[in-house]
């Protein structure tokens, strides 16, 4: 059956995949976990939903981030500001 075969390379992807990020992730300074795995890897047309899940991960983590590359943080809004001072965001 053609769909046993494709979901066994499929599988084996994944796991070839794994196993490479997996070096990767030694030397990582931040690592992002986008809930993506729902979709499969063929899945083309869902692109949208994918980078989107990507952005949303990025943006969770965007303070750390910017501190491994060394970048200054965006200056503070007011209402930023004011909830360090309640000290209500931590």
């Amino acid at each position: 059956d053609i769909g046993n075969i494709y979901l066994m390379f499929s599988n084996a992807l994944s796991i070839v995949s794994y196993q490479l990020g997996k070096n990767a992730r030694k030397n990582a300074d931040v690592i992002l976990r986008p809930p993506v795995s729902q979709f499969n890897w063929l899945e083309f047309g869902k692109t949208r939903e994918i980078i989107r899940a990507g952005a949303q991960e990025a943006h969770l983590h965007l303070k750390e981030i910017r501190e491994k590359l060394g970048m200054a943080q965006p200056k503070k809004t007011i209402g930023e500001k004011f909830m360090d001072f309640l000290n209500l965001d931590e």
